[in-house]
């Protein structure tokens, strides 16, 4: 029973403890933060939640530089909100809010977030958004080698 406790909470431990800022199979991770309003709504979630989504929102609006020219972006801003940025969540794999280390940083919401790449980039392609000329992230380079001078082209050493 104690062996079972124990991995069970090294699982939960290792959620987003792997989460290091850069680029990954899965997608990029990142962190951004947003500020804790200080005005709130009777009605409405707790000012931490809010500064949470307003956070995951801007993680994702990061990444639209990638694949969207800044006029395409300024033409479609409409529906980028509607599709995509209204909805952050769908393209967050998983984040970890992280500590705020001075007084500072208390009055904002710091977050890591690990952001699904492919499924931002479908969404965009499928919207007819994505640059005509490829994405930033995937460039093509070859690479080729002339040998030239005495000996160019013979195996040396037999």
């Amino acid at each position: 029973m104690r062996g079972l406790l124990v991995s069970a909470s090294a699982l939960l431990l290792t959620g987003c403890a792997g989460l290091q800022v850069g680029l990954s199979k899965a997608g990029v991770t990142l962190e951004t933060e947003a500020a804790i309003p200080t005005v709130t709504d009777p009605g409405s979630d707790s000012p931490r939640a809010r500064s949470v989504a307003e956070a995951e929102r801007k993680a994702v609006s990061l990444l639209l530089d990638l694949y969207i020219s800044t006029s395409a972006q300024a033409a479609a801003a409409q529906r980028l909100e509607d599709a995509v940025l209204s909805h952050p969540r769908a393209y967050i794999k998983r984040f970890k809010v992280l500590p705020g280390g001075t007084k500072a940083a208390a009055a904002k919401t710091r977050i890591r977030a690990l952001v699904k790449t492919d499924k931002l980039l479908k969404d965009l392609n499928a919207m007819g958004l994505v640059r005509p000329d490829g994405v930033y992230g995937t460039p093509k380079i070859l690479i080729s080698f002339k040998e030239t001078g005495f000996g160019a082209g013979k195996d040396v050493g037999r």
